[in-house]
């Protein structure tokens, strides 16, 4: 009886995901696939199954955002900001693309974009600390300690933590007590 559960977990793990490919049929089930695939960083056949489910339906705005998630994975900032531009066109007030498309601006080190989408997500989801840690980061590449000093503030108040080493970093630059 082990045995039989030992191989069917192999059959499973190693299996499931092409077996399913091959009689996924709808949109969402494509998605599913490629969360799969992108959990066990099978980027391309992730980026194949987000691509199947837009095909099948191109207003699902979480697949853009997913492939747009594999393609900042594997660097390619521009095909992210791309599929993300399209999740956000989709739902319009989908923080989560927002705040995903500051990354990519970030990586890119166009901190000012970052900077506007982060914002924008934060307009959304004004208690989402994560929002807030990331706008942070990007003010400060830019310098803007006094604005990097608020979102720390923000984070505190919302009960996150920041990094002690950004705090002294910041209050070194203020000459803060």
């Amino acid at each position: 009886m082990i045995k039989y559960f030992f191989l069917l977990a192999i059959f499973i793990d190693l299996g499931f995901s092409f077996l399913t490919s091959a009689y996924a049929q709808s949109a969402t089930e494509y998605v599913h696939l490629g969360n799969v695939s992108g959990r066990q960083e099978k980027y391309k056949q992730a980026i194949l199954d987000y691509s199947k489910a837009i095909n099948l339906d191109p207003k699902l705005a979480n697949a853009y955002y997913n492939r747009g998630y594999v393609y900042i994975e594997i660097r390619k900032y521009k095909l992210a900001i791309a599929d993300l531009d399209k999740a956000i066109e989709i739902k319009p007030d989908y923080a989560a693309a927002y705040h995903l498309r500051g990354v990519a601006h970030f990586l890119k080190k166009k901190y000012t974009q970052a900077i506007s989408d982060y914002s924008k997500a934060i307009g959304l989801e004004p208690e989402n600390i994560k929002f807030y840690d990331s706008r942070l980061g990007a003010y400060f590449k830019l310098g803007n300690n006094d604005k990097a000093w608020e979102d720390v503030i923000k984070i505190q108040q919302l009960g996150g933590a920041v990094n002690p080493a950004i705090i002294n970093l910041l209050k070194n630059k203020k000459y803060r007590d």
